[in-house]
């Protein structure tokens, strides 16, 4: 029955490693799993009917990853999709190292971009082969740990929301329930009979006895299965889970660059304004051009990503996207070619909703980021003059009033306003009744800004001062007629639809007008979100039409006091002056330098150390309860002045080396049922461990109690008397030993403080 439980070990090693599929999306990640188990279970056979040691074993895994590398953790670096070869070589070290943090970083699905397989292979094949050598060498239980290892990789380093992760949980339940289930009702034994059974039993009752033995644990695994589903089915799932990458410090922050709705005045006037940003090719004439999306409001700035906005978490964080931005959606598709020509900054042009962008240059895409909720993306090096790439994307409906009405608020968490603009407000609030509906009121704001007028302050148009301040905001209203460009209004939308309970942000962006965008073109918008999360577009930008004349109010003459002079002011220095110069300035803190480069090196690497303690778990844990228990034994030698204690590592020892030490065994007739068990031992090495019987012996029956000294010097003798019983062990005998764990798993089961310590005679006896 080896085969049966090879094979179910390699269904449970493709369950665990099904929440990958969620991650990548792409078939390279299913022939990775498939031949990384597929090598595991080859190698295992061949070591079993060979017979092959374990380092063998070790060399033949090594080499068979070696040449699986390339082709399955960088294919398209691979040689005809078979080879490997000396670039894909190259591009694997260079994953293997900093691949681990890229599949937390870059925004899912991954595909096979660059060398972003390369951990999942690693991870997939080492838990492979542990696996079936476990199963054929240290005994079936310890097989399941490198599944547990595949299946936790595959789950933390997954996206937030995974499709795969709780049907994978469920195989993974129920394969390890009929595992177990099978072991118990004695299926899985080499002989194919059950533990006590006969096996001279005629082979029609042992088949029987096996019909009755599977239908058994058929029954109870599909119980468990057909309760799970109906449990699973009825509490509502939860979408979002705690991941790695939700805790990970997204690699671009949008905060650290200018708004690019600072500069929108120059960009409007000249020289900007007959200046070519980007030419653009299979665009109509009206589309617009997405250049950045901008949530938070600080009362000054419209700038991208507060502290509390949605597209501040990870979830809406500016992400490597190096398979598709975004799902295909209803709307009419387009593909556009843009080229930059004099357009400079980190905010990369982009058309409605982007399904792919392609670059010309593949170097350039590792540069890329893109935010799926504020449906921007950037280029961390900046674009710059000759930069040519192709958008793929669908078109949003035309902005009209139409898509507002009717619509209810969205939940999407923004910051609340530190400033508002309550003159502009209050203007606006006179627009519409209290109890008209949310929808209602916020086209009536819209419509009631598109009465107001245009103005750049260029040439032969009236002044209007530029910014989007909550002051500036205020005089909008103050003036008549209202006056202002997309900067003020768009914004003034923006801030008023909060006020009425909608999530709301602005787009800056380009308006095509013909195959080279301007200067001019710029404009900018904003969007709201409905109760379905979907952002629409509204533009409250008033049409340019020819502006009134100001209207003057008249100044009322006012009786003026008797005016005193009061004294001169004292100048007090301002500590927030602006104009306080860099060099007055004190330097902030820094971390140094090295610290740096450690706190890199930790990023890169715990994900690997985390993988391998968990591999070692095997190792390390035995080790620790050893020297726990060697611990926990010379303690209480030391409490009450005896070596029974030492003496029980003496025997553990000599249990670990293959003697049976039955409970009513003196201490000599245990060192001599050793001396049987392993002939080859030196003779000096035997002579020492029994001059340790009968020391012990000695104490035990001695009418005093053995002093401090006694204890520390037995103590000393025993561990020079196990250094010279290992001194011809090789590194896999005590590994193996170690592995083993006879004297702990008797300790387990005979109870530990009965194998620790015999009798400890107290201060007071005889």
């Amino acid at each position: 029955m080896h085969w049966f439980e090879s094979v179910l070990l390699a269904l449970f090693l493709g369950a665990a490693a099904m929440p990958l599929w969620s991650l990548y999306q792409h078939v390279s990640v299913i022939w990775l799993v498939a031949l990384s188990v597929l090598a595991g279970l080859t190698i295992s056979t061949m070591a079993r009917i060979w017979k092959w040691s374990g380092t063998r074993v070790m060399l033949v895994s090594l080499g068979v990853m070696l040449l699986l590398s390339v082709p399955l953790g960088v294919p398209t670096r691979s040689i005809s999709g078979v080879l490997p070869s000396w670039d894909g070589a190259r591009e694997f070290i260079l994953a293997a190292v900093s691949g681990w943090k890229q599949i937390v970083t870059v925004d899912p699905p991954l595909g096979n971009y660059r060398g972003v397989l390369v951990p999942a292979f690693l991870v997939s094949y080492i838990c492979a082969s542990a696996a079936f050598w476990l199963l054929n060498r240290a005994g079936r239980g310890w097989a399941v740990l490198p599944v547990a290892v595949l299946y936790i990789f595959a789950i933390a380093c997954g996206p937030e929301a995974s499709s795969t992760a709780v049907l994978s949980g469920l195989l993974v339940i129920g394969i390890g329930l009929a595992w177990a289930t099978l072991r118990t009702l004695g299926m899985m034994s080499p002989s194919g009979a059950g533990e006590g059974k006969s096996t001279t039993r005629p082979r029609r009752g042992r088949v029987a006895d096996h019909f009755r033995r599977g239908l058994a644990a058929v029954i109870v695994v599909g119980v468990a299965g057909v309760t799970g589903g109906l449990v699973s089915g009825a509490i509502e799932p939860r979408l979002d889970r705690d991941v790695i990458r939700s805790h990970v410090k997204v690699p671009f922050d949008p905060k650290e660059y200018v708004s690019p709705m600072v500069a929108y005045r120059n960009s409007v006037t000249v020289p900007e304004k007959t200046q070519v940003q980007f030419e653009i090719e299979g665009a109509t004439a009206g589309t617009r051009i997405r250049l950045a999306t901008l949530d938070d409001y600080d009362g000054q700035v419209f700038s991208s990503a507060s502290g509390t906005s949605e597209t501040a978490g990870v979830a809406g964080a500016y992400q490597q996207v190096p398979l598709r931005l975004n799902d295909v959606s209803p709307g009419k598709s387009v593909s556009v070619r843009i080229t930059i020509d004099d357009l400079t900054g980190v905010w990369l042009p982009l058309v409605g909703t982007p399904e792919t962008v392609s670059f010309a240059e593949e170097s350039t895409r590792e540069q890329f980021y893109y935010n799926r909720v504020a449906n921007a993306g950037v280029l961390r090096q900046g674009v710059s003059k000759g930069l040519t790439y192709t958008v793929r994307a669908v078109l949003p409906g035309t902005l009209s009033d139409d898509s507002i009405a009717g619509i209810v608020p969205g939940d999407a968490a923004q910051a609340e306003l530190p400033v508002v603009p309550e003159a502009l407000e209050k203007a606006a609030a006179a627009q519409y009744s209290a109890e008209d509906p949310p929808a209602e009121r916020l086209l009536a704001v819209a419509r009631w800004l598109r009465t107001g007028y245009v103005s750049h302050s260029g040439d032969g148009e009236p002044f209007s001062r530029p910014g989007h301040s909550a002051g500036r905001l205020n005089l909008l209203v103050d003036e008549s007629p209202m006056l202002g460009d997309a900067e003020q209004y768009a914004t003034a939308f923006a801030v008023l639809a909060r006020g009425l309970g909608f999530p709301a942000r602005v787009v800056v962006g380009y308006e095509v007008n013909g195959p080279k965008v301007v200067g001019a073109d710029l404009t900018a918008w904003a969007e709201v979100q409905r109760f379905d999360g979907k952002w629409v577009g509204i533009d409250p930008v008033p049409e340019t039409r020819e502006i009134p004349p100001a209207e003057e109010k008249p100044l009322e003459a006012q009786p003026q006091p008797e005016t005193v002079l009061p004294p001169p002011a004292v100048i007090k220095e301002d500590p927030l002056d602006s104009r306080t110069t860099d060099d007055d300035a004190a330097p902030e803190g820094e971390i140094p330098a090295w610290i740096q480069m450690l706190l890199a090196i930790w990023g890169v690497s715990w994900p690997i150390l985390l993988v391998l303690s968990i591999l070692s778990l095997p190792l390390w844990g035995l080790m620790l309860v050893a020297a726990l228990r060697r611990r926990y034994r010379y303690r209480q030698d030391r409490a009450h002045r005896s070596v029974a204690g030492a003496w029980a590592e003496v025997r553990d020892m000599l249990v670990d080396r293959g003697s049976v030490v039955p409970a009513t065994h003196t201490r000599l007739e245990t060192v001599s049922e050793w001396g049987m068990v392993e002939p080859g031992v030196s003779p000096e090495a035997k002579a020492r461990v029994l001059t340790l019987a009968e020391r012990a012996n000695a104490a035990d029956f001695a009418r005093h109690v053995a002093d401090a000294e006694e204890v520390e010097s037995y103590w000393k003798d025993l561990r020079a008397g196990a250094k010279l019983v290992m001194a011809k062990d090789g590194r896999r005998s005590r590994l193996v030993r170690l592995l083993r764990a006879r004297s702990i798993r008797r300790s387990a089961s005979t109870g530990w403080m009965k194998l620790t310590t015999y009798r400890f005679p107290r201060k007071d006896d005889h």
